[in-house]
């Protein structure tokens, strides 16, 4: 009986979910499944080493089950506390929340484009090459076409027959997170080039998350499917070195590890029973208000260890050396990219800028409120690396290779609604930049 009883408890499905799927299980959640796991096991070692008697086995028994229900009494009574007062904040999605900072507080639209985005967020598809795509979607101040692009602002009058074309690429910045339609940095490119009587016509090739390669891979795509335009601008910089903090690789994409894992991985159980497996630490994490109790108690009492690093990236761990040679990595990996969109534009016909964007790690200040907005802001690690990549790059720049990274330091209220993403007033001031940089060097006859 002890023997198949011990059996049962080590295969839990935690433990098993916990071996099977650790690529899935944040770091939090592995400290409490794990906790979960030890408390069993333990129990049952209990139960077999020292019940040396069959009534000194029920005792231990009893006291174990009489310990799972008061766990179970507990769980209920945090439920039923939550369903009462509806103090429970993760009612509100992590996009919910951004409607209470500052740049949004008040204002009519700004719940209603939360609640976009976080509909939005949920169409992302399969994409060649690229490795994704969002969209379609269309909403109110999110609109995007099945061909995964964003609608920008058009002036009143259509484009002449002769009008030039400004294509814009970049991450989820250019894409226009946090902001409307009319109010991304393409349009307010646009409504600059208009207002300048330039007859240019401006395209917004945004993705979310987007690295330099893959901006690259799909100007290539667009060129080979007969897209000609006269200008092409790059924004970013800060996408490039996160994907490389996470996977440890200079030239990588967003959760590069997680998903060749997933691709690359034997099935080690069927399907059906790998789905229930992972299902049962998310919903354990998801919904047991006991874990989120103790999960609040953990960061609050590691909290420095929790907002100054991001325990689950590869770099997170790395020293100044190490960190260093990442850095040369990705910086590398911009020039051979920048020689590749040179070698495109001989070919095409068009011209091309690299603008490196601000994050907060390029900031000399940030307003509480911005410190607070995402615990990356404080990752010491990520910043080195960022700040060591900048360096390489503005130390010595490519052709074609601005630096706006200053661009926001005169800002005097919040712009960073995390440590890359900005307001719409941030997007204003960074297309008011581009713009002067593009009348003088790309736009001059």
């Amino acid at each position: 009986m002890n023997v198949a009883l011990a059996a049962g408890l080590l295969v839990n499905p935690w433990l098993v979910g916990y071996l099977l799927l650790p690529s899935n299980i944040s770091f939090q959640s592995r400290i409490f499944i794990g906790g979960l796991d030890i408390l069993l096991i333990t129990s049952v070692l209990l139960v077999y080493l020292q019940g040396k008697t069959p009534e000194r086995r029920k005792r231990l028994v009893f006291g174990f089950i009489t310990f799972i229900l008061v766990i179970l009494v507990v769980e209920a009574g945090l439920q039923a506390v939550s369903f009462v007062t509806k103090l429970d904040d993760q009612q509100q999605s992590g996009f919910a929340q951004k409607a209470s900072l500052s740049p949004y507080e008040g204002i009519e639209w700004a719940g209603q484009y939360w609640e976009e985005i976080g509909e939005f967020s949920l169409t992302s598809v399969y994409k060649p090459f690229v490795g994704w795509k969002y969209g379609p979607y269309h909403g109110e101040y999110i609109n995007v076409n099945s061909e995964g692009v964003r609608t920008t602002w058009r002036p009143g009058e259509t484009p002449g027959e002769l009008a030039e074309t400004l294509y814009v690429f970049g991450g989820s910045t250019v894409w226009g997170y946090g902001a409307r339609d009319d109010h991304t940095i393409p349009s307010y490119l646009y409504k600059l080039l208009d207002s300048s009587d330039y007859d240019v016509e401006v395209h917004n090739y945004g993705e979310w998350a987007y690295t330099i390669t893959q901006e690259t891979v799909y100007l290539a795509l667009l060129l080979k499917e007969g897209h000609r335009p006269d200008y092409v601008i790059f924004y970013g910089g800060a996408n490039e070195v996160y994907a490389a903090y996470q996977s440890g690789v200079p030239d990588a994409h967003y959760d590069q590890l997680r998903i060749s894992e997933k691709l690359g991985a034997e099935p080690s159980v069927p399907a059906s029973v790998s789905s229930i497996l992972n299902a049962i630490p998310v919903v354990l994490t998801s919904y047991s208000k006991i874990y989120m109790v103790l999960d609040k108690t953990i960061q609050y009492i590691f909290r420095s260890s929790f907002q100054e690093q991001d325990l689950d990236a590869v770099a997170s761990d790395y020293n100044d050396e190490e960190l260093r040679l990442l850095s040369a990595g990705i910086a590398e990996n911009y020039l051979e990219s920048i020689n590749f969109l040179e070698r495109l534009s001989q070919s095409y016909g068009f011209k091309y800028a690299y603008f490196q964007q601000p994050t907060t790690f390029t900031e000399k200040k940030l307003t509480d409120e911005e410190t607070a907005t995402d615990p990356r802001v404080t990752d010491s690690h990520h910043g080195l690396l960022q700040q060591m990549t900048y360096a390489s790059l503005v130390g010595n720049p490519p052709a074609s290779f601005f630096s706006i990274m200053e661009a926001l330091g005169d800002r005097t209220e919040t712009y960073y609604i995390d440590f890359v993403h900005i307001s719409e007033k941030g997007n204003e001031v960074i297309a008011t930049k581009i713009f002067e940089i593009l009348e003088k060097d790309l736009l001059k006859e």
